[in-house]
């Protein structure tokens, strides 16, 4: 797991929860505020949350490895 710094400054994955782009997967990241990034986001329906069925990339991983298995 690694940081994208933005000027030096800004972290970029830190801009990509908030704006509803990513999962906080608290497995491999414990960090309380970019937990509460994505929660804030979910809770605003934006970026992935404006959509009812979107599925986190390791649960699509599974599905489609079973499905061509």
């Amino acid at each position: 797991m690694g940081n994208v710094y933005l000027n030096n400054s800004e972290i970029l994955n830190e801009k990509i929860l908030a704006a509803g782009y990513a999962w906080h997967y608290m497995k491999y990241d414990q960090n309380p505020a970019w937990d509460e990034l994505e929660k804030i986001a979910r809770n605003k329906k934006t970026g992935l949350w404006s959509q009812a069925d979107a599925v986190a990339h390791w649960e699509w991983r599974k599905f489609s490895k079973l499905k061509v298995e």
